[in-house]
């Protein structure tokens, strides 16, 4: 009986140092890190450099007018979109994902205010005729005012 009592005060013993050695290095954890985050000082909006050539602007705006006369008028509906490309087939393979602008055109001209990313150069402006006409496509390049016939 001795024997079991001096095992279980020997792992109570045991287990009362295991607890202090682990909170006492708990302890000096947060200790560092309270002085590691007290010695650096919080850096303000004033004191950030930026290069000249970068714009802060995400975007820009483009005029866009769109002419279906030669189609034969409207009424049709617009797109533009950012993300294109002609496949082989020489048909264009469009992530409809990416549409700028959806319009319904109900004369035969349109025209269009839309904000363009900056990185852009290029955008594909396509008309759908509501009755059996196929779709008509243009790729365009971006300026400040884009007038196009299709």
């Amino acid at each position: 009986m001795n024997n079991i009592k001096t095992v279980s005060v020997m792992q109570l013993v045991f287990s009362l140092f295991v607890l202090f050695g682990l909170n006492a290095c708990r302890d000096q954890s947060v200790e560092q890190d309270v002085v590691e985050s007290s010695d650096t000082k919080p850096i303000t909006t004033g004191q950030l450099k930026a290069l000249a050539e970068l714009k802060f602007t995400s975007h820009s705006s483009m005029d866009l007018a769109v002419d279906i006369n030669k189609q034969g008028g409207g009424p049709a509906y617009l797109s533009v979109y950012s993300k294109y490309s002609l496949a082989d087939n020489q048909h264009w393979e469009i992530n409809y994902d990416s549409r700028l602008l959806a319009s319904y055109m109900v004369n035969s001209q349109a025209q269009q205010k839309i904000a363009i990313p900056q990185h852009l150069t290029h955008l594909l402006v396509q008309v759908w005729f509501y009755d059996d006409r196929a779709p008509v496509s243009k790729e365009i390049r971006i300026d400040k005012q884009r007038s196009i016939q299709l």
